[in-house]
């Protein structure tokens, strides 16, 4: 069995305003598959992009695995990112504790590899992330997430790059509609590595085609 699915994400811009002082924006659109690929595991490929983005990636092409054994999800991803100048490659395995009721606990350890066009340079970074989600109501959760480093691959943007050593607290709000529509809101509160700190709020939307 597989499924499509469509995407589209947001993000503040920045960096640049237009002639009248208004603020853009970035946004990524693109589609995927999760296909069953055996009785209790499944493989999700998908490609997302925004030729014109600058905080957001220009591309974001990914695949991974998932195995179901109990209460416990082992997996794994691979996914590249291209920004304006830079290219990010991830590699990460993870692991999810989900008994089936209100509670569930995800857990990811990620390495990264950075290049840059402007240095030549490349650099490798790890990071971990933990994340307690709250399933209060049959269509809404609530999550809480502290990481080091990345905190999601899902709203990664190109002003992090040169910062991945950087502690992350963020809570987020995921309402699951009835049109098989999934729309998440996170907002999360970071210390950086040069002791400045950032705030942000971001907002995905997937809809999902049985």
């Amino acid at each position: 069995m597989a499924r499509a699915y469509a995407s589209c994400r947001g993000a503040h811009r920045r960096e640049r305003q237009d002639a009248a002082g208004a603020r853009l924006f970035d946004a990524t659109a693109g589609a995927g598959v999760l296909w069953r690929a055996a009785r209790s595991t499944t493989a999700e490929f998908h490609a997302l992009g925004g030729p014109d983005n600058i905080a957001l990636a220009t591309s974001d092409v990914s695949g991974g695995l998932t195995h179901y054994a109990g209460v416990f999800e082992i997996g794994g991803a691979v996914r590249r990112f291209a920004f304006p100048g830079a290219r990010v490659l991830a590699a990460y395995p993870t692991f999810a504790w989900d008994p089936g009721g209100r509670w569930r606990l995800d857990s990811r350890y990620t390495y990264t590899q950075s290049s840059f066009d402007q240095t030549g340079q490349s650099r490798g970074d790890h990071s971990a992330m933990l994340r307690e989600t709250w399933r209060g109501w049959r269509r809404v959760a609530i999550n809480a997430v502290y990481a080091y480093g990345v905190e999601s691959f899902e709203q990664l943007t190109a002003d992090r790059l040169g910062s991945l050593g950087m502690n992350t607290l963020a809570a987020g709000l995921r309402i699951d509609t009835p049109s098989l529509t999934t729309i998440a809101t996170t907002w999360e509160h970071e210390w950086r590595s040069n002791r400045t700190t950032v705030d942000r709020l971001n907002l995905s939307i997937v809809q999902t085609i049985p």
